[in-house]
């Protein structure tokens, strides 16, 4: 398993995790989760490109 799989899949976990956050209404954990969701598609992006050089 190549490494922008397993980022992108910590990546939809913690969407998945945004998204429960906002709906149960615990804003700041919702704020925090998006961030590192964002960061784990980020760290995808950049594995994706470093694979393809």
């Amino acid at each position: 398993m190549r490494l922008q799989s397993v980022y992108t899949i910590v990546g939809t976990i913690w969407v998945i995790a945004f998204m429960d956050k906002m709906i149960a209404g615990a804003e700041m954990e919702a704020y925090i989760a998006g961030i590192l969701a964002a960061l784990f598609f980020i760290l995808s992006e950049i594995s994706e490109l470093k694979y393809e050089l």
